[in-house]
């Protein structure tokens, strides 16, 4: 659920906001900043996605959260790989697969940074 409008909130100092990119807004939500950055073509089409998390979840809950945000039709392949500062997932749907990467020191443990991009290449 998104709480705030496209105006960055005010930062704090133990969670700062994140930087976003060129043509991104940013949303407060009810578990961190969401950062949304469209296409330049209209009708706004989002590209891509990420959620900082005020605090670190673990990975079976930040995935639970971020869900809502997926395409409707996506559904998790089961395919998944966890690297030193990464865990990724990939999501099939109707129009391609879909990217679900888990940001932090350990993300076997926990997630700080979530993130949601389309992939250029099908399986």
């Amino acid at each position: 659920m998104v709480l705030g409008s496209p105006s960055p909130p005010q930062s704090s100092k133990y969670h700062p906001l994140p930087s976003p990119p060129p043509g991104a807004a940013i949303y407060t939500t009810e578990h961190g900043y969401l950062t949304v950055t469209y296409d330049r073509k209209a009708p706004a089409i989002a590209r891509s996605l990420s959620l900082d998390f005020y605090e670190g979840k673990d990975p079976a809950t930040a995935y639970a959260l971020i869900t809502p945000y997926l395409p409707p039709d996506a559904k998790d392949s089961g395919m998944k790989v966890i690297g030193s500062k990464y865990q990724d997932r990939i999501y099939k749907g109707s129009h391609g697969l879909v990217l679900v990467d888990c940001y932090s020191p350990n993300p076997a443990r926990e997630c700080d940074r979530m993130e949601i991009a389309a992939s250029r290449t099908n399986l």
